[in-house]
């Protein structure tokens, strides 16, 4: 929830609401609320451009995830997943 949180700041920052960041991303409003929220990732070009329009650099908004649950648990899937991928390949 960290990112999500990171979003919220800058959007305030900006005095932006989400609907007009969707807009601005050409992205629908339900979609970009539903990232937000986490109920659905980001992806990094959204978060490269999200970033632009809000003027702020990508490390702003990806600050602190390190720390969370869900970053820490994707990072093991992705271990798990590059052994079995080199493990296939020998």
């Amino acid at each position: 929830m960290k990112l999500q949180r990171n979003i919220a700041v800058a959007l305030a920052k900006r005095g932006w609401s989400q609907a007009r960041a969707a807009r601005e991303m050409g992205m629908n409003r339900a979609s970009f609320g539903d990232r937000v929220r986490g109920h659905r990732p980001f992806r990094l070009n959204e978060l490269v451009q999200l970033a632009g329009i809000l003027d702020v650099d990508v490390e702003e908004l990806l600050e602190g995830i390190q720390d969370t649950t869900e970053y820490q648990d994707a990072n093991q899937r992705g271990r798990r997943l590059r052994a079995l991928e080199e493990a296939g390949d020998e």
